[in-house]
């Protein structure tokens, strides 16, 4: 070489850099240094630590699409995620793909990357998670091309029917941004003040309020999903330097009603405002957050996997972040307990009993299945009261209902008993058997109930 060119790696792709460029390439990795050791903003200092610094441009990711259906609903938990960015966020550091990578997710396998136009066309079929990237560089094309009508619809279709949406709402962008199915708005470009600190809501930390313990919400139980571990999120693990959020949850955007904060972060006046949260639309969920959760400092610091990112995807692809319906079922309705004798050439009746929560005219009765067993036939009419609990029922005794009708309607079918026998498999006799039932309403939203029942092996 001369001296006057220098060939550097980038992404496994060596490019010819001039000396003159060397000097500020240099000086830019010393700023980033800077961050990842924790260098925060004096107070009232513009945000440029999470702004692209000068002379940077945004980096186009190497799209991974696939083939696939366009516009189908999500027909199984199948772990596909699809990743849809313009660029990648903030510097370029991508440490989506690490979290992913470390997630075991396979490029071109179960893990893809689409251009934001690419959502008008239609969300492949069999996918599980959509990621929508920020917009660290705050490019209003992105903006456009993620807020056009049609994309818009494809999401909210997406989410309705069982799939799960993750939004990373914080950018660079004023005004606009991107916006969310459910959500009205985009949040607007503020920060946070402390700018580093981040904070679990009591919503993560479950009924006990103590993190590091069972009833921890799935995102705070890291990506192994044990909760006590050293994956787990925490309230130190979550703070990052030089602002953990752009903008928040709550200013220039309004969520449904339903929606249940996760994080929170303080602005102005020491409010502290959502930067993750969440809600269920139909039978999918929509995880939103304006944490900068791709950027660098993130720990741990660097271009590798970080804590929060890790864990969000994690629970973005368990089955814990799918919404679902619970119905009363009642399996032979009047009797308790309800008891089935696996050598009957009959039918097995069962109901979906109507409730405060569950019209029953909105279930698709074809949908329905018990223990993956369709029926053979169904109706409307009122033939039992629901009880308690709808799901976790253990006890052939006593987790039953013998009520009568309670003047609503329910759904009644009926199933060939061998069908289910065959179903079951292997069984004993006089063991007490919890049935599964699924289905969907007519919108698509799934639904899940169970019941109990005692196994006769009469000859």
């Amino acid at each position: 070489m001369n001296g006057t060119r220098r060939m550097v790696e980038r992404c496994g792709v060596r490019v010819s850099v001039p000396a003159s460029s060397r000097l500020a390439i240099g000086l830019f990795l010393v700023l980033l240094s800077a961050l990842a050791l924790g260098a925060v903003p004096a107070a009232g200092a513009p945000p440029q630590s999470t702004s692209p610094p000068a002379g940077v441009q945004p980096q186009t990711p190497p799209y991974i699409t696939g083939g696939g259906k366009m516009l189908g609903p999500l027909k199984s938990a199948s772990g596909v995620i699809r990743v849809y960015q313009d660029s990648l966020p903030w510097f370029g550091e991508n440490r989506e793909r690490a979290s992913l990578l470390a997630l075991g997710k396979i490029p071109g396998g179960d893990y893809f990357i689409h251009p934001l136009t690419d959502l008008a066309a239609g969300i492949p079929a069999n996918t599980a998670v959509v990621l929508i990237t920020s917009n660290g560089f705050g490019v209003p094309g992105a903006a456009v091309h993620e807020n056009a009508p049609a994309a818009l619809a494809n999401l909210e279709s997406f989410v309705r029917h069982g799939g799960i949406l993750v939004v990373d709402m914080g950018d660079n962008l004023s005004p606009g941004g991107f916006r969310a199915p459910g959500a009205v708005g985009t949040p607007d470009l503020i920060f946070p003040s402390p700018p580093d600190d981040a904070t679990l809501t009591a919503p993560a930390a479950g009924p006990d309020n103590s993190l590091g313990t069972a009833d921890d919400h799935r995102i705070v139980r890291g990506p192994d999903g044990i909760a006590g571990t050293a994956d787990d999120l925490n309230n130190s693990n979550v703070d990052i330097c030089c602002y953990v959020a752009h903008g928040d949850l709550a200013d220039g955007i309004t969520l449904p009603p339903n929606a249940t904060a996760l994080m929170t972060a303080r602005f102005g006046g020491g409010l502290a405002k959502p930067i993750v949260a969440e809600y269920c639309l139909g039978g999918g969920r929509v995880i939103l957050d304006t944490n900068t959760k791709e950027f660098l400092s993130q720990q741990p610091a660097g271009n590798g996997p970080p804590y929060f990112l890790t864990s969000l995807l994690a629970y973005a692809l368990s089955r814990d972040a799918r919404c679902v319906v619970p119905v009363a079922v009642d399996i032979k309705p009047g009797s308790c307990p309800n008891p089935m004798n696996t050598t009957s050439r009959g039918v097995l009746p069962i109901a979906i009993l109507g409730s405060a929560g569950v019209d029953v005219r909105n279930i698709d009765p074809a949908s329905v299945r018990l223990e993956g067993v369709a029926p053979l036939r169904w109706s409307l009419e009122d033939v039992a009261a629901p009880a308690l609990p709808f799901q976790g029922r253990t006890n052939c005794d006593r987790d039953c209902t013998s009520a009568g009708a309670d003047g609503v309607l329910d759904l009644t079918l009926k199933f060939e008993t061998q069908d289910v026998v065959a179903a079951l498999g292997a069984v004993s006799d006089g063991t007490c058997r919890v049935f599964q039932l699924t289905g969907r309403l007519l919108d698509g939203t799934p639904i899940a109930g169970e019941d109990v029942v005692r196994i006769l092996k009469k000859k």
